[in-house]
């Protein structure tokens, strides 16, 4: 039996939530499954993501192969590279500290991300404040004037 971890959609029309799932490949999206790993909602700001790492791994173990969006969460949230260390036969001891290297470069990544943003809406502002200061010095508002006195 070939066993994916996938995701199954619930939720409202236009406010999706997924539960990440071990199941059959010929198994229907929503329909059996094997196992419950974790969930994402992605309606949250920063998307909130929960998962079972015990269980993940156990399921990697076994030969699970993960779908293209399960393998990018997996990949963000450091399953992969813990599996890969497991896998490798390195000591719990080393896989920690790779792992909190693995943290710190994420956090690093999303300040990044949170300064570009920053600098995008300076800029926009300061874009905003331009376009006000050249409508104000345009001869729109001269013209307006020119008609009046023509009447």
């Amino acid at each position: 039996m070939a066993t994916k971890i996938r995701l199954a959609r619930l939720g409202r029309k236009k406010q999706p939530f997924y539960r990440i799932m071990v199941s059959d490949n010929r198994a229907p999206r929503d329909g059996r499954h094997i196992d419950l790993v974790g969930y994402v909602n992605p309606l949250q700001s920063p998307r909130e993501v929960r998962l079972d790492r015990e269980k993940a791994i156990f399921w990697l173990n076994k030969g699970a192969i993960p779908t293209q969006t399960v393998h990018s969460i997996f990949s963000h949230e450091g399953i992969l590279l813990e599996w890969d260390l497991r896998k490798s036969g390195m000591s719990e001891e080393n896989i920690k500290t790779e792992l909190q290297k693995f943290a710190l470069l994420q956090e690093l990544k999303k300040k990044n991300i949170e300064r570009k943003q920053e600098t995008v809406k300076k800029a926009e502002l300061t874009d905003t404040e331009k376009k006000e200061e050249q409508e104000e010095k345009s001869p729109a508002g001269s013209g307006e004037k020119a008609e009046s006195a023509q009447e």
